[in-house]
């Protein structure tokens, strides 16, 4: 049941996490709901920390990979449900789930091996 909330997309995960909760109550603290809902906010996590590593660059050759299916399957999902978005785009782009997965490695292996004390006695 997909949820419509124009002011806020939160709205939507605190009803999800309401109906979880009583969902457990009732369940002897078994919830489907709270389960489906802690994968959605790990999905959400996940595609955030990757963008944050996009460069401007990055963002530029994402946007040169959006072909008409592509188009279609942003224009029809809403944002709000990444999961079916993902498998959407997935299945219809393939080579994007790649682009991001290899730009993110990049940026992480990067960050990982970059020494800030290395770089200010070069800049001296």
């Amino acid at each position: 049941m997909p949820c419509q909330a124009n002011n806020s997309r939160w709205v939507c995960y605190w009803c999800k996490g309401a109906l979880g909760v009583v969902e457990a109550i009732f369940n002897s603290g078994r919830s489907w709901h709270l389960t489906k809902l802690r994968l959605e906010l790990a999905v959400h996590r996940l595609v955030r920390t990757i963008l944050n590593r996009f460069s401007e660059r990055d963002y530029s050759h994402l946007i040169s990979f959006l072909n008409n299916p592509t188009k279609e399957v942003l224009s029809r999902i809403s944002r709000n449900e990444l999961l079916s978005l993902l498998l959407h785009l997935s299945l219809r782009a393939p080579h994007l789930i790649l682009f991001s997965a290899f730009t993110f490695l990049r940026h992480t292996l990067t960050f990982k091996n970059w020494d800030s004390s290395k770089a200010v006695k070069k800049a001296s």
